[in-house]
């Protein structure tokens, strides 16, 4: 990419982290620098004032290889040798689930607002910070607690929408995510015998 696309890209970039290859190397400018050195690695940031764009422009760099071949083992069981380069994308996933369940949550009626609106909100998060420990490597990944903690978003999430708090169409949103982070782990996606539809009023043990 050329400088000057760079720029434009990161002025608009909210909450991302681009990479840039460029042959052997990945880079990260401006926005994408700061949140990788803030949230994933510290690395040595540089600036350059580019003539073309009339600005000076901060970034990092590093060679591919530390993405390839930088692995979090944890030697207990459960574990699981993963490639940094996708923690990095596990992490990206989830952080973006984590902020839209905690904007979904946010509308639920006030019986479950402060329930499972809160429960779900602070386990998130709690999982996201264990997360970014994980890819900063203070803290070795556990593939099983993240496995098990993805089925129990599983069932409280379908058991909001049967409680009408979450619409179909957002189960299915976030149900796609979950199974996609489960793939990532080379996982098979788990539906724990959830019903495909939403229960009616009537199907209930309480009808």
């Amino acid at each position: 990419m050329l400088i000057d696309e760079i720029y434009t890209m990161e002025s608009g970039n909210e909450s991302s982290i681009h990479l840039i290859r460029d042959r052997k190397f990945f880079q990260a400018y401006e926005k994408s620098a700061f949140r990788f050195v803030k949230f994933l690695r510290e690395y040595k940031v540089h600036h350059k004032f580019f003539k073309k764009i009339g600005a000076d422009v901060v970034y990092l760099g590093f060679p591919d290889s530390v993405l390839e071949n930088d692995r979090l083992v944890n030697d207990q069981k459960g574990s699981l040798d993963v490639p940094l380069k996708k923690l990095f994308v596990i992490y990206r996933e989830f952080y973006d689930l984590t902020l839209y369940l905690c904007r979904l949550t946010s509308k639920f009626h006030r019986n479950f607002k402060f329930g499972l609106g809160d429960k779900l909100r602070e386990d998130c998060i709690l999982y996201l910070t264990d997360l970014q420990c994980v890819v900063q490597s203070k803290k070795k990944f556990e593939r099983s607690v993240f496995e098990g903690f993805l089925v129990s978003m599983q069932i409280r999430l379908r058991l909001l929408m049967d409680l009408r708090q979450i619409s179909e169409k957002q189960w299915i949103f976030v149900n796609q995510t979950i199974v996609k982070l489960q793939g990532f782990l080379g996982q098979n996606p788990v539906n724990q015998g959830l019903p495909e539809r939403p229960l009616l009023e009537s199907s209930g043990p309480l009808a």
